[in-house]
């Protein structure tokens, strides 16, 4: 290992770090990667995964969604699926669920030489939709990798609600893989030796770019800036399990764009460190409203009490304003752009922000499990997921790269991912704060009007809820 001196571009934050610094293993490194389709303000069932019997998420308003186009069965049929890091199974669909506005493309067992079933207790559940039908293995096609046998469930009825398209989950989860074993995507990939370890590296790129890309196996330096920062993914089983791909988020920082950067971390016991999922399969982000209040209240954000929705000027898209999110000693930052999306119900001069406070995240510790950081901030990220090591690294992203790739392995055992350090969570962020949060730390973007933003009404169950206003500037 080596100690370096780093400074993150463009905020010019400064700390000792001791790398792996690691060649590849050879002159191919055994990777696979593949290109991702975006789709902006898409409806799509994984949003609503998150909640319980009695909370749910309403998925019909947020920001883009990134999208795999892969193969499944002999002779191939197309499936276009969502890429969910927060989810670890494939979970494809029959036409018999009949659903008018699917999309994505059925999968036809019947039609498939190389289908193999498996048993008929599937239920994909999300908090207004539940799948059921039959888990089953076929040959899966993703790029120039073929997945003979695979694991996957197939939908053929739905016991309320209505699917969206095809998940394609990458992430892990030992309750799932107690009845499955290793039969996900990764370790399906490791066991088939087509990579070296069950580890990816996401990188879904500006709000902006037509593309991502997911590389299993391997790392690509020229998606990021500086060094991978990594974190040990947090237990959150009963019995310490792994159910989901969780690290510990320490707090929040804004830089208003004009050279000042104050540290907007709610400091009142109990509210922070978090425990949040990075969630590709939902284009928001869920924070209990204790962590993101200050944010609100700088940004002149309202938000509705019941739902958790948030909404804002439409003038934030051209702020040059950007919020930290920091983990130990490693902090992220988001640009504005990159949280502000068109209002779908199309009110004039009203935005979406899209980091919401809904119900669910406001009612305590039992629920610690549905707070994540979805698409917003992923887009500002370069993660790594590291699921034999049960570690994420992150590093800030090279939004809009055009250097050449520099793709390095991830190879089996402690150490495997390259150019990366251990966070100290204990630590706090190299950041020395230079301004005081206020409703006027950030500036109106110049010759944009404001327009106050004045409450929707949406139906909770039976029950009609109350827009609060957090600020007024």
């Amino acid at each position: 290992m080596a100690l370096i001196k780093l400074c993150l571009v463009p905020f010019l934050i400064c700390s000792s770090v001791a790398l792996h610094l690691r060649q590849p293993v050879s002159s191919e490194p055994k990777v696979i990667s593949y290109n991702l389709d975006v789709e902006r303000n898409t409806k799509h069932s994984a949003l609503e995964k998150r909640g319980t019997d009695d909370l749910s998420i309403n998925p019909a308003r947020g920001g883009a969604l990134y999208f795999a186009n892969i193969t499944v069965g002999t002779p191939p049929q197309p499936i276009r699926a969502q890429v969910d890091t927060g989810s670890s199974q494939l979970i494809l669909y029959d036409a018999a669920i009949g659903e008018d506005d699917f999309t994505g493309g059925f999968y036809d067992a019947n039609s498939s030489s190389s289908y193999h079933y498996i048993a008929s207790n599937m239920t994909a559940e999300y908090a207004s939709d539940t799948a059921v039908g039959d888990y089953a293995r076929d040959t899966v096609t993703i790029g120039h990798a073929t997945l003979p046998d695979l694991v996957f469930g197939i939908g053929y009825d739905e016991v309320n609600g209505s699917a969206g398209s095809p998940t394609w989950g990458i992430s892990f989860s030992e309750e799932d893989m107690g009845s499955l074993g290793e039969s996900f995507t990764p370790y399906y990939m490791t066991k088939l030796g087509l990579i070296s370890a069950p580890a990816y590296s996401l990188w879904l790129n500006d709000i902006d770019a037509p593309t991502g890309s997911l590389l299993f196996g391997g790392v690509d330096k020229s998606q990021y800036t500086g060094v991978l920062s990594s974190l040990p993914i947090v237990p959150d089983g009963p019995h310490g399990e792994y159910f989901h791909a969780k690290i510990p988020f320490n707090g929040i920082y804004i830089n208003n764009g004009i050279g000042s950067i104050a540290n907007a971390t709610n400091t009142t016991a109990g509210s922070f460190p978090i425990n949040v999922t990075l969630d590709s399969g939902a284009g928001q982000i869920y924070l209990p409203l204790r962590a993101a209040q200050n944010i609100y209240e700088t940004f002149n954000v309202s938000y509705n009490a019941n739902s958790g929705l948030a909404s804002c000027d439409c003038s934030l898209t051209h702020s040059n304003a950007s919020i930290g999110f920091a983990f130990g000693d490693t902090t992220i930052f988001v640009p504005m752009r990159s949280l502000v999306t068109p209002d779908s119900s199309y009110v004039t001069g009203t935005c979406d922000f899209l980091i919401w406070t809904p119900v669910f995240a406001n009612v305590g510790p039992s629920v610690e499990g549905f707070y994540l950081l979805g698409d917003p901030f992923l887009r500002s990220a370069y993660v790594v997921y590291d699921l034999e090591n049960k570690e994420i690294s992150l590093a800030q992203s090279a939004v809009n790269s055009t250097a050449p790739s520099q793709i390095f392995e991830i190879t089996s055992g402690t150490d495997g991912v390259p150019n990366s350090r251990n966070i100290s969570q204990t630590a706090l962020p190299s950041i020395t704060p230079s301004g005081t949060i206020s409703p006027t730390f950030v500036p109106k973007p110049n010759g944009a009007a404001a327009s106050e933003f004045r409450g929707w009404i949406m139906m909770v169950g039976a029950m009609l809820s109350t827009t609060v206003m957090v600020s007024q500037l």
